[in-house]
């Protein structure tokens, strides 16, 4: 779909005005969505995988093909090509700043995850190909996390297979994580010194899950739930809790759940620092990612919780809460009908932004790029990229 005369004119005045716009374009026809959506509270099966973007604007995704198998791709923000397919099937769940992919696929009764490169070389493999190794990120370190498997005895007598977090190099071995639960748990995100966060099972309940960090230096876990519960006002109850995102300076994003069966989503930045940052929000809301400047970005009013349309949002310690789908409709970056329903990747030096849509009805991988404005913090481009409105034009662009 080529841009029209006022998209053209808003990245001439951006490529004029900002230098650091240089990658800044509208990204169209790209990537429908392939599968569902599986960062969830307890996600114990799996059943898709949502974009990722790194520092370079380069994105990891999931597509529905022409037969509707979802298959991995990766696109650069800086390109004129079109995206590039890794692998015949898979989800794309991680890329880092080298440019290197976590692809999960389904090998036999197992899940498996691959590594690849930009130019769809395979690297290497994660965990064995006989268990199942999901993973749900990648550092620069090549090390990734995400969740394995082992055969548990349970209180009840029954030896079950459950999931458990861990840690491993691309080609190394599987270093399954101690998170203080037999239940088991989820690695969600790393940061650059190998420090995890995810969720562990406190019963055989996958709702009653709690936050948790793991410090990769003295291999020890730390129980996130009651240092959220003490930093909420009095009288708020939480059930459970998550966490999706870390960055560099061991600040972390999620959510909690509390006895209402409301979500809100928070921000740990020290355990005397932890904010709920979606307070005056009526309606549920969950943080997915965080940047090293600790802008956190996350999906509110989930399923219209509050009778309101469900919206992407980014929050700055500075600004405050942002509803990236209004102000993309505010500046005309989206046609009526047409909505930002999450955003759930920023890149760590906070120039993108990764999600899903729902563009005519569907549900499409899009990036829209930022870029500083002068005396003001943060403004958000005219470059909003919307992946994937046409499948069939994606098929010719890519020879898929």
């Amino acid at each position: 779909m080529p841009i029209n005369a006022r998209q053209a004119a808003c990245l001439l005045s951006l490529a004029a005005a900002f230098s650091t716009a240089a990658h800044a374009q509208f990204l169209t026809n790209i990537a429908p969505v392939g599968g569902g959506l599986a960062r969830d509270w307890n996600n114990t099966s799996f059943n898709g995988a949502n974009p990722v973007v790194n520092n370079l604007g380069q994105v990891a995704g999931t597509w529905a093909n022409s037969l509707g198998v979802a298959q991995a791709f990766i696109y650069d923000a800086g390109s004129t090509t079109g995206p590039m397919a890794l692998g015949s099937t898979g989800y794309a769940t991680g890329i880092n700043d080298a440019g290197q992919i976590t692809v999960v696929r389904g090998v036999g009764p197992y899940f498996t995850t691959q590594v690849f490169d930009t130019s769809g070389q395979l690297i290497g493999t994660v965990g064995a190909n006989n268990v199942t190794t999901i993973a749900w990120g990648i550092n620069d370190q090549s090390v990734t996390t995400g969740r394995t498997v082992q055969p548990t005895a349970m209180p009840s007598g029954a030896t079950v297979e459950i999931t458990v977090p861990f840690s491993a190099a691309t080609n190394g071995q599987i270093n399954k994580l101690n998170v203080g639960s037999i239940y088991g748990g989820i690695g969600n995100a790393l940061n650059n010194t190998g420090n995890i966060v995810g969720g562990s099972f406190q019963s055989e309940d996958a709702n009653n899950i709690h936050a948790f960090y793991y410090a990769s230096a003295t291999g020890t876990t730390t129980d996130l739930a009651a240092t959220i519960q003490n930093a909420l006002a009095p009288g708020v109850i939480v059930h459970g809790s998550i966490a999706f995102g870390i960055n560099d300076q061991d600040q972390i994003t999620g959510a909690f759940h509390t006895s209402t069966g409301a979500e809100h989503a928070f921000l740990y930045s020290s355990a005397n620092d932890i904010m709920d940052i979606t307070a005056n929000v009526v309606g549920n809301s969950v943080g997915y990612d965080i940047d090293e400047a600790g802008d956190v970005v996350g999906t509110a009013n989930i399923h219209g919780s509050n009778g309101k349309p469900q919206f992407a949002f980014l929050y700055t310690k500075s600004g405050g809460l942002i509803n990236l789908n209004q102000y993309a409709q505010d500046h005309n970056l989206l046609a009526p009908g047409e909505a930002l329903l999450n955003a759930v990747s920023i890149s760590s030096n906070g120039q993108y932004i990764a999600g899903i849509a729902d563009i005519n009805g569907k549900s499409v991988n899009y990036v829209m790029s930022m870029v500083p404005e002068p005396g003001t913090g943060v403004l958000l481009s005219c470059a909003l990229g919307i992946l994937g409105l046409a499948r069939m034009r994606s098929k010719r662009r890519t020879g898929a």
